[in-house]
Order: structure tokens, then C-alpha cells, then sequence
């Protein structure tokens, strides 16, 4: 199943509603396909959650609840953090058992909100692409 800017490469195939075993998203779009029905969850058993702390942040700890809920409760699931405040913890509690925490660096590793980024194009590259079939 392939899905990009909210369409899909076959709108409604079977192959689309039937569910996927893979499938890579972030957690608003797959919500909104699973509230429009476009596909299913029931065939995936392995389920990570990357940069958990800041779609909590974002506010999406609803939506992961609801998209959890729809996985087989027997699934592998990891969540990876740069951080793990409490709110993390606790979400991931509710969906993991006997799970095993894994550290690296210090347990008390906060973000840092002082980082000042910018962004600089010094070259812009106009190239076009030329399809042959």
C-alpha cells in the first residue's frame, strides 16, 4: 500500500482496505485513514513509535491511543525517545507488557529548548526531471 499527500496508489482497493503488515506513517495521517476506513490494522504484530516524546508534545497521545487500541494486543511494540519525561513513560506503560528499558547516556537527559537553529541555502540547484517510457 502506497499513500502519500492523502492519496493512495489504488483509492480504495481492496488490497488498501484490507489492512498491511508494514505500514510507516505519521500518527495523524494513519489516524485519518483508519477514521475514513481506507485501511485496517489487524494484520500488523510490530509496532514503533519513534520520537515519543515529541508527538506528545505535539499532542498525539490520543491518537496513538486509538491507533494502539486497533494492533493485536499481542504485538511487539518499542518506543524510542531522546527523552523519556514521565508522560512517555506512563502512555507507554499502558500498552506495554514485561518490557525491558534500554539507556543510553544519562537517565535524566532533558531537551534543550535554548538551541537557536537556522537554516541557510547558500546554493539552489533548478534541475528538471525528464521521464522516458
Amino acid at each position: 500500500m502506497s499513500r502519500y499527500d492523502g492519496r493512495a496508489s489504488d483509492p480504495g482497493s481492496y488490497r488498501e482496505r484490507r489492512g498491511a503488515e508494514i505500514v510507516i506513517a505519521t500518527p495523524g495521517r494513519l489516524f485519518d485513514m483508519l477514521e475514513s476506513h481506507h485501511t485496517n490494522l489487524r494484520r500488523v504484530t510490530y509496532l514503533v513509535l519513534d520520537e515519543a516524546d515529541r508527538m506528545m508534545d505535539m499532542g498525539f497521545d490520543q491518537q496513538i491511543r486509538k491507533i494502539v487500541s486497533q494492533i493485536l494486543p499481542d504485538r511487539q511494540t518499542l518506543y524510542w525517545s531522546a527523552t523519556w519525561p514521565k508522560e512517555v513513560e506512563q502512555l507507554a506503560m499502558q500498552f506495554l507488557f514485561n518490557p525491558y528499558k534500554v539507556i543510553v547516556g544519562s537517565i535524566d537527559l532533558k531537551a534543550n529548548l535554548a538551541i537557536h537553529q537556522q537554516v541557510r541555502c547558500i546554493y539552489i540547484y533548478c534541475f528538471t526531471v525528464m521521464v522516458v517510457e
